[in-house]
């Protein structure tokens, strides 16, 4: 039996392809789950189930004693409000360092998101930077290392789905104003550079995207994904102000009803963002570099897609 990692957030998308990554690197993988795994990426893989969830100390206890290393990919992406946000990507990640600390664990891996650089944009944004506080707070003595992924696409993906079938329809809507630019990174890519750092003891705050050097222009971006489908899109410049009135539309009325939604204000106002590029602190770690490009990740992505029937 390898060593041992807790890891949150096993059974999302990015947390399924860690999980797999960490278990062909040989370690023994240990999930907090609500439910026993069912996915098909997890339903027959030798994972060490805690049943529980982030507001629950005891089967925090359980999950981090005796662990190797704590990785936190867990956390909310969709939220009524503000506090609920911050509950879950905060207080949730606070505590979780907390007890690990308290568990004598050695080393402590948060997946934030690169909308942690800029807080005041959304709830989300300022939730994710919130929970690198907290770490940075109540980490103790372990060792700790943060990662800011850009925009992560790969198989199983369901939120860049919707940049393909855009592009199947021939259309690339530009956000952000001209010059705006944003950074991809495939989802192997990001669990091979996770694991390579945890394995290399690398610290501190580094983002991760794909290597290539400032990011994609919007419709750079889409010409790729129409290349992958088989199509032409037409670049349609997208005003600021129909952008943020329709997150304001589609997120008031959501939370009217109860509801958790994805397009809000605030998930306007980070999609006009200018800047989703990594800037000097990018991930380098010896042995590790990116090996998909965006143009083959997108080529293999819609192919799985299409095998899949989700295109």
């Amino acid at each position: 039996m390898g060593p041992i990692v807790a890891l949150t957030g096993g059974t999302g998308f990015v947390g399924r392809h860690l999980t797999v990554a960490l278990l062909d690197a040989g370690w023994t993988v240990r999930l907090l789950l609500r439910r026993a795994p069912r996915h098909p990426q997890l339903a027959t893989r030798p994972v060490q189930a805690v049943i529980g969830d982030l507001d629950d100390s005891a089967s925090l206890r359980a999950l981090v004693t005796g662990a190797d290393a704590v990785v936190h990919a867990g956390g909310v992406i969709r939220a009524r409000n503000r506090a609920e946000f911050l509950a879950v990507n905060g207080d949730g990640m606070g505590r979780l360092a907390a007890i690990a600390a308290a568990a004598r664990c050695r080393r402590f891996v948060l997946v934030s998101s690169l909308a942690a650089r800029s807080p005041e944009l959304s709830p989300y944004a300022a939730s994710k930077r919130a929970g690198e506080e907290a770490l940075t707070r109540n980490g103790g003595a372990m060792t700790r290392l943060v990662l800011r992924p850009t925009v992560v696409y790969g198989p199983w993906d369901r939120a860049t789905l919707a940049i393909f079938r855009a592009a199947r329809l021939g259309l690339a809507p530009l956000l952000g104003g001209p010059g705006a630019r944003l950074s991809f990174i495939h989802v192997e890519d990001l669990a091979g550079g996770l694991v390579a750092a945890l394995v290399g003891g690398l610290e501190g705050t580094h983002s991760i995207d794909d290597g290539h050097g400032g990011g994609y222009p919007w419709g750079e971006a889409f010409d790729l994904a129409a290349r992958a489908t088989a199509t032409r899109v037409r670049h349609l410049r997208v005003p600021a102000g129909l952008v943020l009135g329709l997150g304001a539309i589609v997120g008031g009325g959501a939370r009217v009803h109860g509801g958790r939604p994805f397009f809000t204000i605030g998930k306007a106002r980070e999609m006009l963002h200018r800047d989703w590029t990594c800037d000097g602190d990018r991930l380098q770690v010896p042995g590790w570099a990116p090996r998909i490009g965006l143009a083959a990740g997108f080529a293999t992505t819609v192919a799985w897609y299409r095998a899949a029937g989700w295109l």
